[in-house]
């Protein structure tokens, strides 16, 4: 690789790296195992870099040789490819872009590392796995319990964790056009988020008896 081009990709992919980590954070993914897991699927494979530059106008710019025999050297060429496309956007003013496009990739392909093996289970079993989640992020088991509203065209599902003698917390709500499907929908989708610790929830508050007394969160009390 040319000197220019070389210096191009070390940067792009240090900027790549740092917004990578940036973006896990935003999305509350704040575990080491979690992070090392995503790093391996997400940059060091560059499996998921093949496919983005593949299917852009990535390639259009760089002599990338599609039938090359070497595959894990073809790869190599898509991820340096994807750097100095990164900063190339940095010093043409367009760091904005360029921040976008690491976001873009990491919320596209991060779902596909989760098979969809949980929509071929009910709704109720999903349900128990959801409370097994939280089980071992509050140290209790909460009930997994539903609520929806319909009008003439659509639904809403809410998803509650309940603790005896604590508020409730909302877990996810989705609209659809049917109960079912929403319903099924909705707890696949808080099932995912909770395995990617992507969705944020509220530690529950312990309900105490007298009004002039501060609630206390679980495990506190």
């Amino acid at each position: 690789m040319p000197p220019p081009l070389n210096i191009s990709f070390i940067q792009g992919e240090a900027f790549l790296q740092l917004h990578f980590f940036e973006t896990l954070r935003e999305k509350q993914i704040t575990n080491p195992e979690n992070q090392n897991l995503y790093w391996q699927h997400l940059l060091e494979e560059k499996k998921y870099i093949r496919q983005l530059v593949e299917h852009s106008s990535i390639k259009d710019y760089f002599r990338l040789d599609e039938n090359s025999s070497a595959e894990q050297e073809y790869k190599k060429l898509c991820y340096a490819a994807f750097c100095i496309v990164l900063w190339d956007m940095q010093v043409n003013d367009n760091r904005a872009l360029a921040v976008r496009t690491v976001k873009g990739y990491i919320n596209h392909f991060l779902p596909q590392l989760f098979p969809k093996q949980n929509k071929s289970k009910d709704a109720d079993t999903v349900k128990k796995d959801i409370a097994a989640l939280l089980y071992k992020k509050w140290g209790v088991r909460p009930q997994i319990t539903e609520s929806f509203q319909t009008n003439d065209d659509s639904v809403t599902y809410t998803l509650i964790a309940r603790i005896d003698k604590h508020s409730p917390v909302t877990l996810l709500s989705m609209q659809g056009k049917r109960l079912k499907p929403t319903r099924l929908k909705t707890c696949i989708k808080a099932l995912e988020l909770l395995e990617m610790q992507s969705l944020i929830v509220e530690t529950p508050q312990a309900v105490l008896p007298n009004k002039k007394q501060k609630v206390v969160p679980i495990g506190k009390n």
